[in-house]
């Protein structure tokens, strides 16, 4: 395979390879003269129309007019027959191209005029650094840029956010604060909201209560029979936040109706205090004057003949004859002190029911925490 040569087109000046002997810009034969009209009508048509021009100055400019670009020229191969192998192309070679072409018309296979801005002469100042080719250059042949080592920076201190709490309303500050009481006085968190709270609290008794309560059998029985009211389970207590901005409570185990519950055990065991201690004075005075009648003989004999059925008279007392008005008193006497004598063991009994129930009852409902204001 025969690689062609590189010609000039006698019409347009461009350097061509073609193997039809056509020129690929401008169709013209190769081998063919230049007409004789072609020189002037080159001359009309080239840069700086108006001036003198000779056919040889046209065919210099069109030849660096139409200068092919920048692309590599396959120089003359040798073809390789061989057997076991294809026909290959050598390497090209540009010196046996440009030797091809013609040694008075010169021109450059690679244009370099957009990359240089002004080529350095032999009057140009090497150390002059402002020249537009110098700094070229220098910019080309400059070491590649090697960033700096980078600095090592401390990662800033943390400091941790001041945490400011945002401002609670006053009414859900007091619901809450509510909570926080009856939780201090042992009140179990059943269910929390914003507006509304539930806890509950059990009916408990201390060490003494629990005493008073199996020593007096009547306190455990009562004890039995609160917590049967309340279904053996837990007082509960419901704060809520009305949409007036007031705090409710209500229920079982809100503080001012266990409270009121307590006080009323109190009062119970008060009252049966005091029936008792009467209790106890009226039986004390009634055995100091029955002692005082029954050692006279006065009024044995008088008691013997009226109330002769008696046996312990009979053995016990003189056989004097009494006065019939000693016998009418000792009957009437004998009557009040059994009425008496009656009430005080009733009072007795009841007071010293009243103080266990009401015992009882106080501690069963005693709460340490304190009611709402205007509720106590």
């Amino acid at each position: 395979m025969v690689t062609p040569e590189m010609q000039r087109c006698p019409a347009c000046g461009a350097y061509v390879m073609s193997n039809d002997d056509y020129c690929p810009r401008c169709d013209h034969r190769l081998n063919d003269p230049l007409p004789k009209n072609e020189p002037e009508r080159a001359a009309s048509t080239s840069p700086g129309a108006g001036a003198p021009t000779s056919p040889s100055a046209a065919d210099d400019q069109s030849a660096q007019k139409y200068a092919p670009p920048a692309v590599p020229i396959f120089a003359d191969t040798t073809a390789i027959d061989d057997e076991d192998t294809a026909d290959i192309d050598t390497q090209p070679n540009l010196s046996n191209s440009l030797n091809a072409a013609d040694d008075s018309d010169s021109f450059e296979l690679f244009d370099h005029s957009a990359d240089h801005p002004a080529a350095v002469g032999d009057d140009t100042d090497p150390m002059d650094l402002t020249h537009p080719a110098i700094k070229l250059q220098a910019q080309r042949h400059a070491a590649p840029y090697t960033p700096p080592p980078p600095v090592h920076i401390l990662p800033p201190t943390y400091t941790p956010p001041v945490y400011t709490p945002a401002a609670v309303p006053p009414t859900i500050a007091f619901l809450q604060q509510r909570v926080d009481e009856y939780r201090r006085g042992g009140y179990r968190l059943r269910a929390h909201r914003p507006d509304e709270a539930v806890l509950s609290y059990g009916k408990n008794l201390g060490v003494g209560g629990w005493v008073l309560a199996l020593l007096s059998i009547i306190g455990a029985l009562w004890y039995l029979m609160l917590l049967a009211l309340s279904g053996f389970q837990r007082d509960s207590v419901y704060i809520v936040l009305e949409s007036d901005g007031y705090v409710y409570e209500d229920g079982p185990g809100a503080a001012h109706v266990r409270r009121q519950r307590t006080r009323v055990g109190r009062r119970w065991a008060a009252f049966g205090v005091v029936i008792l201690v009467v209790s106890l004075l009226l039986t004390i005075g009634l055995g100091i004057v029955g002692g005082i009648v029954l050692t006279q003989e006065r009024y044995q004999a008088a008691l013997r003949e009226a109330y002769p059925a008696v046996t312990l008279f009979e053995e016990q007392f003189s056989a004097t004859k009494a006065a019939p008005d000693d016998v009418q008193l000792a009957k009437d006497g004998a009557v009040v002190f059994a009425i008496l004598g009656g009430i005080a063991l009733v009072g007795l009994w009841g007071g010293a029911t009243l103080v266990v129930i009401g015992s009882i009852h106080a501690g069963a409902y005693q709460v340490r925490v304190p009611a709402l204001p205007g509720w106590d």
